[in-house]
């Protein structure tokens, strides 16, 4: 059953796969923008940008496949316990 919360998420853009696309429109309008206004400014250092842009390219790929090949539990082992609350 589906709650108000879901249904208004949907209604805005906040879920599914038109809201996600809609996310990855804004960044690379954010991104494409931030690119051309520091590059007319003369402040990119092209030898750190580059591989970080050819790694955001390769590398999703690769994050996708292993997300579906990689059990999760024994990555979870490693991760700390969130902190126990004392009340007063």
């Amino acid at each position: 059953m589906s709650g108000h919360a879901d249904g208004l998420a949907s209604r805005v853009g906040g879920a599914g796969s038109a809201g996600r696309a809609t996310g990855t429109l804004l960044n690379v309008v954010n991104s494409g923008t931030a690119t051309v206004t520091y590059t007319r400014r003369k402040i990119v250092v092209w030898g750190l940008a580059l591989p970080f842009a050819v790694a955001m390219i390769l590398l999703p790929p690769v994050g996708a496949w292993l997300n579906f090949e990689l059990p999760t539990k024994p990555p979870i082992a490693f991760l700390p316990s969130p902190p126990q609350l004392r009340r007063p």
